[in-house]
């Protein structure tokens, strides 16, 4: 017979952390979070993407976003990037998008392949305090940023 499992052995620590980040992205974006106005919240602003194309993001040399008044900027991981943006409520265009030419190593480069791509297909925008979230054509599953400083 063996024994009872433990806590620990159900839900092991790495899981039970990677729960928490993803239900607190849900919380943040869906739940009773403060929905801020975009044009008015997102200036000033930096955010790290946490999650694209569904997957959560955990490891190094993550891609940002900074917003201006009509521009956004950033690192990709590898190049750094800035575009136009147009703000209208909760719709957001993004682009044309123009980049330094950095090599990186392959899994970073087909990252920032894959996030400029989304990025630039961007179609709506959600801003709560802590949690920016951008639906994009070019994916079904938005990018989820969480707030920089």
């Amino acid at each position: 017979m063996t024994a009872p499992l433990s806590e620990t052995d159900r839900f092991p620590p790495a899981l039970l952390c990677v729960a928490i980040l993803v239900l607190s992205l849900l919380a943040g974006c869906r739940s009773g979070a403060e929905l801020l106005v975009p044009h008015a919240a997102l200036p000033g602003t930096s955010w790290r993407l946490v999650a694209m194309d569904g997957q959560l993001l955990d490891h190094y040399a993550l891609p940002t976003i900074q917003f201006g008044e009509e521009d956004v900027n950033g690192d990709t991981g590898c190049n750094r990037y800035s575009a136009t943006l147009e703000l209208d409520g909760a719709s957001i265009r993004i682009g044309p998008i123009g980049m330094t030419k950095r090599a990186c190593p392959p899994p970073i480069m087909d990252r920032e392949i894959r996030y400029v791509e989304v990025l630039a297909s961007a179609v709506r925008v959600q801003v709560t305090p802590d949690f920016l979230v951008i639906e994009c054509a070019a994916s079904d599953a938005p990018l989820r940023f969480r707030r920089e400083g």
